[in-house]
């Protein structure tokens, strides 16, 4: 069990699988994955990470204040843990190193893409766990924003891109995140005023 107070530090931690699938260029050092097996394993770690993001939001134990805040008291936004749950559902797909040769095209078999490592891993199979991780996540951030207050100056940047993903993009998606971000937040008769008044 984790404990009720996580720091910076271990929210980014938990983060980290993410980061994975939201580079789109990633380091040269990064490893080749044209290995199924290991490809199989970054599937099946991204759907357990994308499950503990989504309790974590439905519990207490992520103070707002942390998951808003960079470690060592930095002030990019950029390296917050919420930051990344953002681009994780604006930015995830299949990671660049990624060999495609492994993956057939093939469509969707019925099972889990990680339930065998001796079977062939489709393409479609590989794209519904990013798209199931990914509304993991979102059910995540929609949680998370039932519990920020509107007027922390520390969430603008939260409230904007809702604001973009809710206003001028073709995915339904973000779209569909943004409206029930707004949602949670207008609960509040303060949240409704805040938003009205803008």
């Amino acid at each position: 069990m984790i404990g009720p107070n996580l720091s910076s530090n271990q929210l980014l931690l938990l983060v980290r699988p993410l980061r994975r699938f939201t580079l789109v260029k990633e380091a040269a050092t990064d490893r080749p994955s044209d290995d199924l097996i290991l490809q199989r394993t970054d599937l099946s770690i991204l759907t357990a990470e994308c499950t503990i993001w989504e309790r974590l939001a439905a519990s207490d134990q992520v103070d707002l204040a942390v998951l808003s805040s960079a470690p060592g008291g930095q002030t990019a936004i950029s390296e917050t843990p919420l930051k990344s749950l953002v681009d994780f559902i604006e930015m995830a797909t299949l990671p660049a190193a990624w060999s495609l040769a492994n993956i057939v095209p093939g469509g969707d078999n019925g099972e889990d893409a990680g339930s065998d490592m001796d079977e062939e891993l489709s393409l479609q199979d590989c794209e519904k766990v990013v798209a199931t991780s990914k509304a993991l996540i979102v059910r995540a951030i929609v949680e998370l924003s039932s519990k920020m207050d509107v007027s922390d100056r520390g969430f603008t940047w939260f409230w904007d891109t809702m604001g973009k993903w809710s206003a001028g993009t073709a995915r339904d998606d973000l779209v569909s995140c943004a409206f029930l971000v707004f949602g949670n937040a207008a609960r509040e008769g303060k949240a409704v005023f805040e938003f009205s008044a803008e």
